[in-house]
């Protein structure tokens, strides 16, 4: 009996023996399937880590990229300066934005301009900047702009000046598009054919004589106006003071060298930009060229009635005398309305 509970005892031993053995093997290979399971997940996870870091990279690549460069933030700067001058009518601060040999040669027009836009009541706002091209000391800037009249492009050349950038002159302007409805005229005019600019009047080699009646459209400010202006009569010397003395006791006589010239111009405006679009006549939009090629500065004296200067609506037609100045011994002078900011362009009469 003894032996058998002995046996059996041992039995039981050397089972639980093999039990245990069993178990102590089974662990270290659950072990090494869990770490084999853990360097998987790790290799299948580096890669996709790695590629979320280079996406990230890539983005802060192209935003580094997209960053302007110092030049355009102060091309920027420049244009939305001068939008924001032009709103406030502020002469002054336009002024600053502006090339100084565009200044001196055009800055009474650029002035002129800010005038006629306070009385006009126009608005002109900078929206965005659509493109910047910058070529060494020069640059060419498109923006889209909003006026009284509706949204436009304006394209604008720069110059860099004293390592500052200034606007030289606006290359192009869109038409503006206009949200109101077209209203078309209750009486039809024949459209006006525009003159080739190798005819008559159209260049300074070749103007026009006293009488003749030109075409141009004026563009301002994305503003277009069909006209037909039309040079009447000249006179100068003598007469022209003695007209000019009895207009306004106040006018001064011209200055040593200089004899003044009246003369008597009539605007016909045939079509604007909407059927209720004023065009303001006014002598500062003409000029008096010398005929060694020299701009001559405007007189500034009160004219004989009727005045030159008025405010039309399309279909209407005014005509007044305007006051300039010319050299005694010029016997050949011109008048010109119309050019772009180079000079060129146009209508031109004979002055004689």
């Amino acid at each position: 009996m003894k032996r058998k509970i002995l046996w059996l005892m041992l039995s039981w031993l050397i089972v639980a023996a093999l039990v245990l053995a069993s178990c102590g093997e089974a662990v270290p290979g659950e072990e090494e399937e869990e770490e084999e399971e853990e360097e998987e997940e790790e290799e299948e996870a580096v890669p996709g880590e790695q590629e979320e870091e280079v996406a990230e990279e890539e983005e802060e690549e192209e935003e580094e990229e997209e960053e302007p460069t110092p030049d355009a933030k102060q091309i920027e700067a420049v244009l939305q300066e001068y939008y924001d001058a032009f709103y406030c009518y502020d002469v002054d601060r336009v002024g600053k934005t502006i090339a100084k040999e565009t200044l001196e040669e055009e800055g009474a027009e650029i002035l002129l301009s800010v005038a006629w836009a306070e009385n006009m009541n126009l608005k002109v706002e900078l929206k965005s900047i659509i493109s910047i091209q910058i070529d060494g000391n020069t640059a060419l800037a498109v923006v889209e702009c909003e006026t009284s009249l509706g949204s436009s492009e304006d394209t604008w050349y720069l110059v860099r000046e004293g390592g500052s950038w200034k606007i030289a002159s606006r290359v192009e302007t869109s038409e503006p598009t206009i949200e109101e409805p077209e209203i078309e005229p209750d009486v039809e005019e024949p459209e006006p054919v525009q003159e080739p600019e190798s005819a008559v009047g159209y260049s300074r080699s070749n103007p026009a004589a006293v009488g003749a009646e030109l075409y141009i459209k004026d563009e301002f400010l994305g503003d277009v106006s069909e006209l037909n202006i039309t040079l009447l009569e000249v006179i100068r010397g003598e007469e022209a003071w003695r007209r000019i003395e009895e207009a306004n006791m106040f006018n001064d006589p011209a200055p040593l060298g200089f004899e003044h010239i009246l003369v008597k111009i009539r605007v016909e405006y045939l079509k604007g930009s909407t059927p209720d679009t004023t065009y303001d006549i006014s002598p500062v939009w003409f000029d008096v060229i010398s005929s060694e090629g020299k701009e001559l500065e405007r007189a500034s004296e009160v004219p004989p009635d009727p005045d030159l200067s008025s405010s039309i609506y399309p279909g209407a037609t005014h005509e007044g005398w305007g006051i300039f100045q010319v050299e005694e011994q010029d016997n050949k002078p011109l008048l010109t309305f119309g050019r772009d900011y180079k000079g060129s362009g146009g209508i031109w009469w004979q002055l004689y």
